[in-house]
């Protein structure tokens, strides 16, 4: 089951390298995309990251058109 895992984990990163995305970019979208609009606190609080990393990661998405704050 350990070599099932590992080989998704591998599988997954490469795909969302090929998307252009991050995991981290990743996670905070399907947090959006579960919870709808939050405030960016609670995306901190949902993905376990410093205030600063959140800004950073929703700046970037913003840039791309993926978010609107």
């Amino acid at each position: 089951m350990a070599e099932f895992g590992k080989a998704y984990t591998r599988k997954l990163f490469a795909e969302m390298g090929r998307a252009g995305t991050t995991p981290a970019r990743a996670r905070l979208l399907m947090v959006l995309q579960c919870r709808g609009s939050c405030k960016m606190s609670e995306i901190g609080t949902h993905l376990d990251v410093t205030p600063r990393n959140v800004t950073k990661l929703v700046y970037g998405l913003e840039a791309e058109g993926l978010v609107v704050r």
